[in-house]
């Protein structure tokens, strides 16, 4: 039963036996590039791709710094405001410390 399978397999296959509606694909018949260049092309589109998310990431940084600035400077608004108004309470105005001169931030330092 061994031999019969080893015979089947030992036979060169000739083109009559191909289905008759196989063609071999020639060059520029509308099939894939090559491998080397679809590699490239793989390539540049995962770099395409980490550029893309690096400059979305960058650009919601900078929303949210500028948003915590914002929000900071109205909490030291309402802290002076309690401030003022404990002072006032005691009667003693010069208790409310001048939060006026805030430090300049570094244009450089988040980059």
């Amino acid at each position: 039963m061994g031999s019969g399978l080893a015979l089947v397999l030992a036979q060169p296959v000739s083109a009559s036996s191909q289905p008759s509606g196989y063609r071999a694909a020639a060059p520029g018949d509308g099939q894939p590039d090559s491998g080397p260049t679809l590699l490239v092309v793989a390539y540049m589109a995962i770099w395409l791709v980490a550029f893309v998310l690096l400059a979305m990431t960058l650009r919601r940084q900078r929303t949210m710094d500028a948003r915590i600035e914002e929000l900071s400077r109205q909490l030291e608004q309402v802290a002076d405001k309690r401030v003022a108004a404990a002072a006032a309470r005691l009667g003693t105005a010069a208790a409310a410390p001048k939060r006026s001169a805030k430090k300049k931030k570094n244009p450089g330092a988040g980059v």
